[in-house]
C-alpha cells in the first residue's frame, strides 16, 4: 500500500435502494502540497483506481470540489482551488469522462475540515473531492421522488413542547404544545414526526405535479406548503383547531388581494377566504414628492463657423469632342429623287452649325484649361496654408475647452447651486422626517412579528398566516381576465398517460396546470390568450430521462417530441424555470 504524506486518499461507495430506484455513490479525496495544483504520480494512480470503480456509461454525474488550507489570502486561494479543481478535470476528460456530465467548484478555505493549524490539519484541508453519482430510474415516480428530494425537511418533536420547524426552503411554522390529536380526537402524547413539503416556486410545483386550479378557474400562486403529521408507531395526527399553526412562508410573488386555500391532494383547491395576516411588505408613509435636485452640466459646444474649407485638388477640363463630317451625309432614297438637293442642304447646314457650337466650347475650353494650369501651378501653396490654418483652428479649439472648463463650467454650477440651496435644504429636512417615520413603522413592525413567534431573520418577502389544519395550503388569488379572450391548447403524445408528466405553466402569474392525457391527447381549456405559457413534458423510456419543452403562447395544437436529457441537466432546467 503506497504511503505520502502529502496525499490522502478516500474512497468511499454507497448503494442506496430507495423505492426501488438504483442511485450509486462513490467518491474520493486527492490531497495536495503547499501551493501546488499540478498532478502527481500518486494522484494520477489513484484516480484511476477511483475510475476502475465507476461507469463511464448510463445517466450519472461528476462534481469536483477544489479546497485549500487557510494560509494565504482568500483571493489567492479561491484561485488556487479553481487551479486544482481544474486539474482533475481535465484529467477526468482524458480519461473518458464527458465533459458535459463534469461540475467543477471551487470553495478556497471557506469549508475547512480542520480549523487547526498543524501539519495534519493543513494536510487534510488541502484537497480536491470528486462525488460521482449515477441514476437508474425504473419508472416515473422513482424520478419524480428524487426531483423532491431538497423540498422535503423531516424533523421529530415532543407533542408537549413548542417548537418552530423550519423547512429547506426557509419556510416557518410555529407548533404550539399539546396541538395534536388523534383520529378519535385525544390529545396525543408523546413523540410526533413531522414531514414538511414546500412548494415556493414554479420548480417545486413541478417536481410534485401541483395545480394552480380553483373550480376550473386559474389561480396566481404565493407559493404552497404541506405539513403532515404521524405518532412514533406511524399513525396519523390530526390538528387540534384550538391551536392553529402560525405560518412563515416565503415567496417570489408578493401580491395583493391573496387568500388561503387548502387541498388533499394539490391539485384541486378549496378558498378559505382567509387572508394573511401580513404579506411582510411594511407599510411606509408616502416619500416627499420634491426630488432632490440634481445637477445637469451644460455640454461644451466648439465653435466651427471659422473651420478651413479643404482646397479641391485640381482637374483639367474636358477636350470637347469634334463633329464627324461622315455622320452628317443624308441618306437618300429613290422616291426622295425630286429633293435630293434640298436634303444634302439640310445636312450641311446641321453640320455647319455642329461646328460653330465646337468652336464656341473649343474657345471655352481654352480659356478653363489656362485657369487649370494657373490652379495647379498654386495648388500646393494653398495646400500648405490649410494644413497652417487648420492647424491653428484647431489650437482655437483646446482654448475654446480650456475656457468652457475652466471659466464658464464652473460659473454654471456655482449659479445652480445658488439658485438651489434653499430647495436642497427643504427637500434633505423633509427626507430626514421621511427616513425617522421609516424607522418607526419597521421597529414596530418587527416587534408584531416577534410577538407572534416570528424570528426577525424570517421576515423578509414572507406571507405569515394562521391555519388550522394540516395538509396541503396555498396562497392565491383567482387570475382576473373576465373581458380577456380564452382558447384552448390541446397536447398530443404517442406515449401513454401513465408513463408521462405533461404540465403548462405561466412563468407571469406562477402557475401550473398538469394535463391529464388520454388517448395520447390532452386538452385544456380557458387559457388567456394575452398570458404567456409553456409546454413542459417529460417521461422515461428504458432507464433514460426523455424530455421537451415548447412555446406555447401563439400555438394552440402541439405535438410532443420527446428527446434524451441527463437526469442532472433535466433537474437543472426545472431549477431554472423556478427562477425566471
Amino acid at each position: 500500500m503506497m504511503k505520502n504524506k502529502y496525499l490522502l486518499i478516500l474512497l468511499v461507495t454507497l448503494s442506496a435502494n430507495c423505492l426501488q430506484a438504483k442511485i450509486i455513490e462513490k467518491s474520493v479525496v486527492v490531497n495536495f502540497e503547499t501551493d501546488k495544483h499540478e498532478l502527481t504520480a500518486e494522484h494520477v494512480v489513484s484516480i484511476q483506481a477511483f475510475i476502475n470503480s465507476i461507469s463511464f456509461s448510463g445517466d450519472y454525474e461528476l462534481i469536483i470540489k477544489g479546497h485549500t488550507d487557510q494560509i494565504g489570502s482568500v483571493d489567492y486561494n479561491i484561485d488556487l482551488s479553481e487551479r486544482r479543481a481544474q486539474s482533475i478535470k481535465e484529467h477526468l476528460i482524458q480519461l473518458g469522462a464527458d465533459h458535459a456530465k463534469l461540475t467543477s467548484v471551487f470553495r478556497g478555505e471557506f469549508e475547512l475540515l480542520q480549523r487547526s493549524f498543524s501539519s495534519n490539519a493543513l494536510e487534510a484541508n488541502r484537497r480536491v473531492e470528486i462525488y460521482y453519482k449515477l441514476y437508474e430510474f425504473e419508472d416515473l415516480s422513482e424520478l419524480e421522488n428524487e426531483l423532491r428530494q431538497k423540498s422535503i425537511t423531516a424533523t421529530t418533536m415532543q407533542a408537549d413542547d413548542e417548537k418552530i420547524v423550519v423547512g429547506n426552503n426557509g419556510t416557518f411554522i410555529k407548533i404550539e404544545p399539546e396541538s395534536f390529536l388523534t383520529a378519535e380526537g385525544n390529545t396525543y402524547e408523546g413523540e410526533v414526526k413531522l414531514t414538511l413539503t414546500e412548494a415556493i416556486n414554479m420548480s417545486h410545483f413541478m417536481e410534485h405535479s401541483l395545480a394552480t386550479m380553483a373550480d376550473g378557474e386559474l389561480l396566481e400562486s404565493g407559493g404552497m406548503y404541506k405539513l403532515e403529521a404521524t405518532s412514533a408507531q406511524g399513525e396519523a395526527l390530526q390538528l387540534n383547531p384550538s391551536s392553529p399553526l402560525l405560518v412563515g412562508m416565503p415567496s417570489d410573488n408578493i401580491q395583493d388581494g391573496m387568500s388561503v386555500f387548502v387541498s388533499s391532494d394539490g391539485t384541486d383547491w378549496e378558498n378559505t377566504k382567509a387572508k394573511p395576516m401580513a404579506q411582510n411588505l411594511l407599510e411606509l408613509p408616502p416619500r416627499y414628492p420634491i426630488e432632490r435636485p440634481q445637477y445637469r452640466p451644460i455640454l461644451f459646444k466648439p465653435d466651427k463657423s471659422k473651420e478651413p474649407k479643404t482646397p479641391y485638388e485640381p482637374r483639367a477640363p474636358k477636350l470637347p469632342k469634334k463633329p464627324n463630317a461622315e455622320n452628317y451625309i443624308p441618306t437618300i432614297k429613290w422616291y426622295h429623287f425630286y429633293k435630293k438637293d434640298a436634303l444634302v442642304q439640310k445636312e450641311n447646314d446641321r453640320y455647319q452649325w455642329a461646328m460653330d457650337k465646337y468652336d464656341l466650347k473649343m474657345e471655352k475650353y481654352h480659356d478653363r484649361y489656362e485657369e487649370f494650369l494657373a490652379y495647379e501651378k498654386s495648388f500646393p501653396t494653398k495646400l500648405n496654408n490649410f494644413y497652417c490654418d487648420h492647424d491653428d483652428w484647431k489650437l482655437s479649439l483646446v482654448s475654446q475647452k480650456t475656457i468652457f472648463n475652466e471659466v464658464t463650467l464652473p460659473a454654471h454650477r456655482a449659479e445652480w447651486k445658488k439658485a438651489n440651496i434653499r430647495k436642497r435644504k427643504s427637500y434633505e429636512s423633509a427626507m430626514d422626517e421621511w427616513r425617522e417615520k421609516c424607522d418607526s413603522v419597521a421597529l414596530a413592525y418587527i416587534d408584531k412579528m416577534e410577538e407572534l413567534g416570528i424570528p426577525s431573520e424570517a421576515q423578509t418577502s414572507r406571507y405569515i398566516f394562521s391555519q388550522a389544519n394540516l395538509g396541503w395550503m396555498n396562497i392565491d388569488r383567482f387570475y382576473k381576465d373576465d373581458f380577456m379572450p380564452k382558447r384552448e391548447i390541446i397536447v398530443s403524445s404517442k406515449s401513454e398517460e401513465k408513463d408521462q408528466n405533461v404540465m403548462l405553466y405561466f412563468s407571469d402569474l406562477n402557475s401550473c396546470i398538469p394535463l391529464h392525457m388520454s388517448n395520447g391527447e390532452g386538452k385544456q381549456k380557458n387559457i388567456p390568450k394575452s398570458e404567456a405559457v409553456r409546454v413542459f413534458a417529460y417521461k422515461l423510456e428504458g432507464k433514460n430521462v426523455m424530455y421537451c419543452e415548447y412555446d406555447a403562447s401563439k400555438q394552440d395544437y402541439i405535438k410532443l417530441n420527446y428527446k434524451p436529457i441527463s437526469f442532472t441537466d433535466f433537474r437543472k432546467r426545472i431549477s431554472e424555470i423556478g427562477k425566471a
